[in-house]
């Protein structure tokens, strides 16, 4: 079983460092979304909250990273490319967790990590 305390993420990957970053502080919850600028008082009107993509609900990181309609669709899509069954999930760690699992017979930890990240 994989939990967040084994997933050491590699230093030395094939995706860009900007993109890696990104990885990197969405998994620490340190993304300056909508919902956090919001509580900083950065945005204070109610429509500059919503999710960028679908304009449904506040982006927050869960939102912008695994629960957007968009978001579903660009994960499912990854899934069936690299042949697994990926459920949805509305937690962004439970998500990463899930398909870090779901590769490790598959490739090694940089490719698996390098598909999470290419997908952020």
């Amino acid at each position: 079983m994989v939990n967040m305390a084994t997933i050491d993420m590699p230093w030395k990957t094939l995706v860009p460092s900007k993109i890696h970053v990104l990885g990197w502080r969405a998994i620490r919850d340190r993304l300056p979304t909508r919902e956090k600028l919001a509580k900083r008082g950065i945005l204070t009107k109610d429509i500059d909250k919503v999710c960028v993509f679908c304009s449904l609900m506040v982006e927050s990181l869960n939102r912008l990273m695994v629960g957007c309609p968009l978001s579903r669709v660009v994960w499912q899509k990854v899934a069936r490319w690299v042949g697994m069954l990926l459920e949805n999930f509305s937690d962004m760690v439970d998500h990463m967790i899930s398909f870090y699992s779901e590769m490790e017979g598959m490739v090694g930890k940089r490719k698996r990590m390098l598909v999470w990240l290419a997908t952020c």
